[in-house]
């Protein structure tokens, strides 16, 4: 299957961390109200439950916008309206942005890919929360991880119209506990690396809260390895 994938890099003044991504996606939720594209919300505010497809991240203190499918088109149409962010009423002058705009491969494939993640991968929800923790040995931690990411994928694949016929296998996986905040509440998550039979394009989050930026993949470059 390809997708069609947006990049808005934004350069502004100032450095911004990774908690930032969600007062970007607050920003520009309130600046297009009218286009739930942006804020994942109907006109009653109830939360509308598909994989984004718009995503705010920060990546070494620069911000993206990650559009794809029908949220390309609608960062495009912003692309020139964008000079400047309002955060906590504070300006940021925005220095430089740049937008790519590309095909790109999803779905499963016959070699192994590593990937890395750059934001902490949100994967546990409150019954496998609880399965984790009473999980003691390590190498079974890893085997619920796995049975999570293969739902993850199969839940994106399913919120983009993709059928997958074909097995999902993970393969290695070194994944290490990662809290973070998520509204001032600690929350587990996961860094590290894995690798599985399937074509994830750059910068997509998986997991839950990936419209805040979390949970973003991007290959390691020269690591295909050739499924046995």
């Amino acid at each position: 299957m390809k997708l069609k994938l947006l990049i808005f890099k934004i350069e502004s003044n100032r450095y911004f961390s990774p908690r930032m991504a969600e007062k970007i996606r607050g920003y520009f939720g309130n600046l297009y109200k009218n286009d739930p594209l942006f804020h994942q919300h109907t006109e009653d505010r109830r939360l509308i439950y598909h994989y984004p497809r718009i995503q705010y991240k920060i990546i070494k203190g620069i911000p993206y916008i990650i559009g794809l499918t029908e949220g390309v088109d609608a960062l495009k149409e912003k692309f020139i309206e964008i000079q400047q962010l309002v955060l906590d009423d504070k300006e940021y002058e925005v220095f430089q942005k740049s937008i790519k705009i590309e095909e790109v491969s999803f779905g499963t494939t016959e070699d192994q890919i590593q990937y890395r993640f750059l934001s902490p991968w949100y994967a546990l929800n409150q019954d496998n929360y609880k399965k984790y923790l009473r999980t003691n040995l390590g190498t079974k931690r890893i085997m619920l991880l796995k049975r999570i990411l293969i739902g993850n994928l199969l839940s994106l694949s399913k919120s983009l119209r993709e059928v997958v016929t074909d097995e999902i296998i993970v393969g290695d996986m070194n994944a290490f506990e990662y809290t973070f905040n998520l509204d001032d509440i600690p929350v587990l998550g996961f860094k590290g690396t894995f690798q599985v039979n399937f074509d994830i394009p750059n910068y997509l989050g998986i997991g839950k809260s990936v419209s805040r930026g979390f949970g973003t993949v991007v290959k390691v470059e020269n690591q295909k390895t050739r499924s046995k």
